[in-house]
């Protein structure tokens, strides 16, 4: 089947940070605004000569928070991008928007401009998980966006949750669980609290003012999780993503499938073959002009390495004849009983040639990496 590239934009704006999130962004006001605005359709035009005559067909606007912008500055961008490349008929459009500043008028905008997958920043429908988490949004909020989606005829919806938060109970997880599968959202994007360096979070378990949650207790919510949406009908297609039949993430696919992508504005990476290169993540050097300041291009190595970890985090798995070590295939068998000894669990197992991990080995997925890495790249 014909992969086309896809199409990434970083709004780098936030209405506030999240204690955990180390993605860029900064705040800014509406004159900020409009001088990123200009500098990114700068950007836009200037690698469409480079790009010109590819085809997308995904265009994902993300960050930050995209609608701290102005339903004016959001169309500017996909008149522009539409105007500058070349997308498919069906091309899917997505916006990432928080539940605190949408009203239906916002909406209505938005589809009018052709966005037709709208990912809810949800994480939580427990108001002091909210807190916890910084966000400017309470459960409220979150049924609000969900019903005005479906009133509105809006039929590829993705929410993100966040589970293994610390104190957080296997009831708090059925509780939250329940409240978005009234909507049935098409796509759901679960993470396992992460503390990221840099972070508030991280920083307050530095100090000692919080604990990390307890490894275990996070095993056993992840795996309530996943038993929770398979018996509802979602498919769990990546460590961290389940969709209804049909409604994969187009555009996050790419990055699994390890195809090209075009990233637009500050910290955004774009990949073309074995070559990446990324911007700056600082936003006044990308107005300035100051854009793409780092690339690389990825040894045999380090392609199998990403070959690895790419194929492991999916679930169609790592077809292991496609890999040598020394000249040699490697033992599926050995591997297989290497890494399930060690886990003390069935992490992964053999399907038609290829390595596919368990739910078990879905929690530690790093380590599994790490450890095929190891075996079959040395």
């Amino acid at each position: 089947m014909m992969m086309y590239p896809g199409i990434y934009i970083h709004i780098p704006f936030c209405f506030k940070k999240c204690s955990y999130c180390d993605f860029y962004s900064v705040g800014g006001n509406k004159e900020l605004h409009s001088t990123f605005i200009s500098s990114l359709l700068q950007e836009i035009t200037e690698k469409s000569h480079v790009h010109a005559g590819k085809r997308f067909d995904t265009v994902y606007i993300g960050g930050g928070t995209p609608n701290v912008l102005s339903g004016d500055h959001i169309s500017s961008i996909i008149t522009h991008i539409k105007k500058s490349y070349s997308l498919l008929e069906d091309t899917e459009i997505t916006l990432e928007i928080n539940p605190e500043f949408v009203s239906e008028e916002t909406l209505l905008h938005y589809k009018s401009m052709g966005i037709n997958r709208f990912s809810v920043g949800c994480q939580s429908f427990t108001d002091s998980e909210l807190r916890f988490l910084n966000r400017i949004h309470n459960s409220s909020k979150n049924h609000e966006i969900l019903k005005l989606l479906r009133q509105n005829d809006v039929s590829n919806i993705s929410c993100d949750l966040i589970v293994g938060l610390p104190n957080q109970s296997l009831q708090n997880i059925e509780y939250n669980f329940e409240q978005l599968l009234t909507y049935r959202p098409e796509h759901l994007s679960v993470y396992t609290l992460s503390i990221e360096k840099d972070t508030p979070l991280y920083r307050d378990v530095e100090s000692g003012f919080l604990s990390s949650p307890d490894p275990e207790i996070v095993r056993e919510i992840y795996l309530a999780a996943h038993r929770l949406l398979t018996s509802a009908g979602y498919h769990h297609y990546e460590v961290s993503n389940y969709c209804l039949p049909g409604f994969e993430s187009r555009h996050n696919i790419k990055y699994w499938n390890d195809c090209d992508y075009l990233g637009f504005g500050p910290s955004a990476h774009s990949k073309s073959g074995n070559k990446r290169s990324w911007n700056s993540n600082d936003l006044q050097s990308y107005i300035k002009g100051n854009r793409e300041v780092e690339e690389e291009i990825l040894s045999d190595k380090e392609q199998i390495d990403e070959k690895i970890m790419l194929s492991l985090r999916t679930s169609r798995g790592l077809d292991v004849s496609e890999l040598t070590h020394g000249g040699r295939k490697m033992n599926s068998q050995a591997i297989l009983d290497d890494i399930n000894r060690e886990g003390g669990n069935t992490l992964i197992i053999m399907d038609d040639n290829k390595i596919k991990i368990t739910p078990h080995g879905w929690v530690v997925l790093d380590t599994i990496i790490e450890k095929l890495s190891e075996i079959m790249v040395g």
